[in-house]
């Protein structure tokens, strides 16, 4: 599974290059597997494809192995579900960016219509709540491939996810499988903290609920999706709402003015009488 830059670059490499001028050079046989790898010096000076190279070379090229096959396919993989995945397929590029659109809906609509583009020329115009669905998805498995490529390949060949992975406490099918709830609040789809896609997700449940607090937008969210420190993620996005700025703002304290001077110096203050004028401090 390679990430999307290596992607690109060996996509480009195989559009300007025939497959016949490509072999494959085995690792223990690769010069610079040695100090990527590590190797002490000593080993370094006695290795002798590190000073020649690989010895297959020095024979006529009919004689070098054809290698393994380079050739680049994309898939569509599927991760849902506490990253349970079928290794059918992997997304790579997604068909738009979702920051080019405002609103969760839009995105599966336009979604939608792109792929049924792909698929016919002459479609109706009214969406399925099945093709929905399927664009909905197809986001969660690119969003999912971005953020934990690694951990699905550690999955892929049953080995173990990294303990520095942020998903590493999670265990998947074990302790509410027994229980009456449905098959996505009990498996919930697992989602990155930061991602366009869970952006557009939490505002689209906080618009939905009136503008509702961190509690209810997250209840809302655990029926179907468990996200990376979800709590800090929604008190963060629904912070900057302009709507609940207003609604939920405090009143002003405004600052008295400073006195003036001649209320904060004394003065002299006289009595008049018809017969005395007194004095009176």
């Amino acid at each position: 599974m390679w990430k999307t830059y290596v992607y690109n670059r060996v996509v480009e490499i195989q559009k300007l290059t025939k497959d016949s001028s490509w072999r494959h050079c085995a690792g223990y046989l690769n010069p610079a597997d040695l100090l990527t790898r590590g190797v002490s010096a000593n080993k370094l000076l006695t290795t002798e494809y590190w000073l020649k190279g690989p010895e297959f070379l020095s024979r006529v090229d009919y004689e070098w192995s054809a290698g393994n096959d380079l050739s680049v396919q994309i898939d569509e993989s599927v991760l849902c579900a506490n990253i349970v995945s079928d290794s059918k397929t992997e997304i790579l590029e997604p068909l738009f960016s979702l920051e080019n659109y405002e609103h969760l809906e839009k995105c599966l609509r336009v979604t939608t219509y792109v792929k049924r583009a792909f698929r016919v020329k002459n479609f109706p115009l009214a969406l399925t709540s099945d093709e929905l669905s399927d664009a909905e998805m197809y986001w969660i498995k690119f969003t999912q491939q971005v953020a934990f490529s690694r951990e699905v390949e550690d999955l892929k060949k049953n080995n173990t996810v990294s303990k520095t992975s942020s998903i590493w406490k999670l265990t998947p099918f074990r302790r509410l499988q027994e229980s009456d709830l449905s098959f996505e609040t009990a498996n919930p789809i697992i989602l990155p903290r930061k991602s366009p896609l869970v952006e557009k997700l939490i505002w689209k449940i906080h618009n939905r609920h009136i503008h509702s607090g961190i509690n209810m937008i997250l209840t809302e969210i655990r029926k179907r999706f468990w996200i990376i420190r979800a709590r800090q993620t929604i008190k963060s996005l629904i912070s900057k709402c302009v709507t609940c700025k207003k609604l939920r703002g405090k009143p002003g304290q405004e600052m008295f003015a400073p006195l003036p001077k001649n209320r904060m110096t004394p003065q002299l203050m006289y009595l008049k009488n018809v017969n005395r004028v007194e004095r009176i401090f």
